[in-house]
């Protein structure tokens, strides 16, 4: 027995260490998706956006995320921008592999290889213009590691070394990039409190939706098998996503619930 749980412990310090060597697909420089708790100041002279996310360490079906902006209205001061930042969740994701490998030179000057991911995105925010909550889906594939951190790109396209990469097929809205709500609103405290939901169906699509704090559901949508390109319902990895708008100062929270799929209900790293 000693012996088990000894190889057992040996197992587990052994996952640990996977999961330190950075083999995750993860994106987010600055850390702003360190732990579920997120405040965050966009630093304008940077770019246009931070964009990131941060996946779990193992993969799941399906699961859900409770999402919630503190500060959806602030600062009122930076007005340019119709939102604060964009809250969301990944899933189906997985790194695509390029052969031969894709490489770019960074601002120091070091040549680097690119990473490439393929991945499904349901992401929220307030609009502060019009006073209104809207989300977006979207399936997206071969997304370069570039595409993150600080730049300018508003989609999940871009160019590198004058070849394009990148493709984002749009689910919801069917035109322009956010559909407003009207069945959602601000707590009564001004805070955004949400729930996304997705759902990994057995033919390899996958269903979306977007619900009050309670759970009950106020939009959704299926992104198709032939979108996808799953042949059934396949296990990937989730994460915790972010866009926070130049010069914005950003505070929330993004957590798991009812993760389907794994022993572990949910886990982070951190």
């Amino acid at each position: 027995m000693k012996m088990v749980k000894k190889i057992l412990f040996g197992l587990a310090i052994a996952a640990a260490a996977f999961t330190l060597a950075g083999c995750l697909p993860t994106e987010d420089p600055d850390g702003a998706l360190k732990s579920e708790n997120i405040e965050f100041t966009q630093d304008s002279s940077k770019g246009q956006f931070y964009r990131s996310f941060k996946s779990t360490a193992t993969k799941h079906y399906s699961a859900n995320a409770e999402i919630k902006i503190d500060n959806p209205k602030a600062p009122e001061a930076l007005s340019t921008n119709n939102a604060v930042a964009t809250f969301g969740f990944v899933f189906g994701l997985e790194e695509h592999k390029h052969d031969p490998e894709v490489k770019t030179t960074n601002a120091e000057g070091k040549e680097e290889k690119v990473k490439f991911y393929d991945f499904g995105i349901a992401a929220v925010r307030y609009n502060r213009k019009s006073s209104k909550i809207e989300w977006y889906v979207s399936w997206c594939e071969d997304a370069p590691d570039t595409l993150f951190g600080y730049n300018d790109a508003s989609e999940f396209e871009t160019k590198i070394d004058g070849v394009k990469y990148g493709k984002e097929t749009q689910i919801i809205p069917t035109s322009g990039f956010f559909k407003q709500v009207s069945s959602l609103s601000l707590t009564d405290d001004d805070k955004l409190d949400v729930v996304i939901k997705t759902v990994a169906n057995e033919d390899g699509s996958y269903k979306v939706s977007l619900c009050n704090a309670d759970g009950d559901e106020k939009d959704s949508t299926t992104i198709s098998k032939a979108v996808t390109g799953f042949e059934g319902k396949t296990q990937k990895y989730i994460g915790r996503y972010l866009t926070v708008y130049s010069g914005e100062t950003v505070k929330g929270s993004i957590k798991y619930t009812d993760v389907n799929g794994n022993l572990i209900p949910a886990e982070y790293v951190d």
